[in-house]
Order: structure tokens, then C-alpha cells, then sequence
């Protein structure tokens, strides 16, 4: 059953589930589907499947983080909330590079594939700008792609350093303590400690086909922040299907590669894997230019990822 079966069953069929009371099930608002799933499945507490501490905060930096997909920008904010830094966000290389040439950045996250300007095209403009600054300034490359030739690309193009997609907490905590000024890192007298749960209270999160819920967690960071990307990805699913048939039918391959490749991460964000790998094969196909192939092969992946919904 997909996520709008799901509500549908739930609302033609109320019924309240979650703790015992007496020969009574309940369940506490807000009601998810997922948490009924739990209870007809009966399943019980998990342990925890991500945890991890911060040594540190830094709420002098300053930090932009540039990426096309606002999923992809709502992810690396929320990873990095704990360190109580600055975020700016900008949507591609050109937006980036307003912001760095009129304000003063620590360190700069940018994606590599990108509309407009992607991120090795705006790093070798900065690169080359007169500006001490900007030759200086730390740049790190976000990328679904850690390949070795790409790494080698990332560092020929003028990126300081990278980080694979999708975001590993504890890579990511440690890449902006090695590049913040040593006068802008606090550090803790005690660390604190961070768990994400796949099951509280005895309820599963979430069970939708083509999805994994604890891959999706590990990815997120929290449960709650999940079942919020859950949300998000339900509601460009069809935008995003679309921009993708149009880009298709005008031969517009750059374009049309810059899009399935930002849904290889986001599917990879929610655990859906096997769609991610999808959009991988064809990002690669675009990459190749291959028209005929991509023709062949969009159109099942695009129906399989209007079914999450």
C-alpha cells in the first residue's frame, strides 16, 4: 500500500491503536498511518540506528550552503542546526556567487550539478576572481559522484575539499571544524550526544514499498525529520516528473541530466534505493548523451516514482 492508500484506509476505517488501555487500543494525535501499521503489525522498541556527538559549537561562522533542490538545502541546515552556526542558502553557482563577492562566508557547501551555474563553473570563477578572498575561501563540494576521477575533478577545479551525498554527520561536523578559523570553534566541556530511533514507544515509522526507513533515518538524522522529507518528496513528485518530460521532449539533456541526477539524492535521502539507482543509470545515460536510451528507459522510472505516492 502506498502513502495515499494508506490515509485513505485510515480515514474509512478509524480506529485508534498505539498503547493498551484495558481491551482498547490507543494511539496519540497527530495520528500517522504508520503508526496503525505498527500496531496490526505488533511490531516492538528498536534500538537506535544513528548516533552521534558534537565536541563543539560555533555560533560566530558564517556558512552558505548552495544547492538546487530545497530538500537538499532543508537536509544540510537541519544536520547542522546543533552547531548553532550562521546559514545562508543560495539555489545555484551564479546565486552563490553574488552572496560570497557581497558577504563574508567561513566556509561555502556547494553542490556539483546544479541550472544556471553549476558548482565547478562558479569554484573556477571564484577561482580566478582578483578578490584574496575568494581565491581563499574554503569551497567544499557536496556530490552524489565520489568517484576517484571526480574527486580528482573537484580538486583540478578549485574545491578545498568534498563530502558524498548523502551527508554523513559526523563527516560533516568534521570538515567545518578543520576549515572554521580555530578563533570561531567553541569547544564543549562535555560532548552531547544525538540518537535517531527507527521505532519510539514500540512504533515503526514507516512502511512503504520501495522505501527503508532506516536507511531514510540514518540519512535524515531523526525520525521526525523523516516522516517531514516523506512530505516533501510527496508534494514534487509530480513537478518534478514533469519538468523532467519537458526537458525530454525538448531535447534539453543538460537540463534534463541536472534533474534525475538531484533525484538520485533525494531518493537516496528517503531510502528509496532502488529508484535512486534509477535515476543514477539515468543520469548516466544523460551524461552520455544518449537520447535513445534515455527515451527507452524515463518513462518506467519516472511511473515508479509517481507510485510513492
Amino acid at each position: 500500500m502506498n502513502i495515499e492508500g494508506m490515509r485513505t484506509a485510515l480515514l474509512q476505517n478509524p480506529i485508534v491503536a498505539g498503547h493498551h488501555t484495558g481491551n482498547y487500543e490507543i494511539i496519540n494525535v497527530p495520528m500517522y498511518c504508520c503508526r496503525m501499521y505498527s500496531f496490526l503489525k505488533g511490531d516492538s522498541d528498536a534500538e537506535a540506528v544513528q548516533e552521534f556527538s558534537i565536541f563543539y559549537t560555533a555560533p560566530e561562522a558564517h556558512i552558505l550552503v548552495v544547492d538546487d533542490m530545497p530538500i537538499n538545502l532543508k537536509v544540510a541546515i537541519e544536520l547542522l542546526e546543533p552547531l548553532k552556526m550562521n546559514i545562508d542558502v543560495a539555489a545555484n553557482g551564479k546565486d552563490a556567487l553574488k552572496k560570497i563577492y557581497s558577504e563574508e562566508y567561513d566556509i561555502v557547501f556547494m553542490d556539483h550539478m546544479m541550472p544556471v551555474m553549476d558548482g565547478i563553473e562558479a569554484v573556477q570563477e571564484l577561482r580566478r576572481s582578483g578578490d584574496e578572498k575568494c581565491r581563499n575561501l574554503p569551497v567544499v563540494a557536496l556530490t552524489a559522484n565520489a568517484t576517484v576521477e571526480a574527486k580528482e575533478l573537484f580538486k583540478e577545479s578549485g574545491f578545498t575539499d568534498f563530502i558524498s551525498k548523502p551527508i554523513s554527520v559526523d563527516e560533516i561536523f568534521a570538515c567545518v571544524e578543520k576549515l572554521l578559523p580555530k578563533s570561531k570553534v567553541c569547544k564543549m566541556s562535555e560532548p552531547v550526544t544525538f540518537a535517531a530511533k527507527a521505532r519510539e514507544n514500540g512504533e515503526m515509522i514507516v512502511s512503504i514499498p520501495g522505501i527503508d526507513p532506516e536507511i531514510g533515518i540514518k540519512n535524515s538524522g531523526s525520525p521526525a525529520f523523516f516522516m517531514e522529507l516523506l512530505g516533501d518528496v510527496y508534494g514534487i513528485v509530480d513537478e518534478k516528473c514533469s519538468v523532467i518530460e519537458k526537458n525530454l521532449g525538448e531535447h534539453n539533456i543538460r537540463d534534463y541530466t541536472t534533474q534525475v541526477h538531484a533525484l538520485k539524492t533525494t531518493c537516496r535521502m528517503i531510502g528509496a534505493m532502488e529508484l535512486s539507482e534509477n535515476f543514477h543509470t539515468l543520469e548516466k545515460m544523460g551524461s552520455e548523451n544518449n537520447q535513445e536510451k534515455i527515451a527507452e528507459y524515463t518513462p518506467s522510472v519516472l511511473a515508479n516514482f509517481k507510485a510513492l505516492k
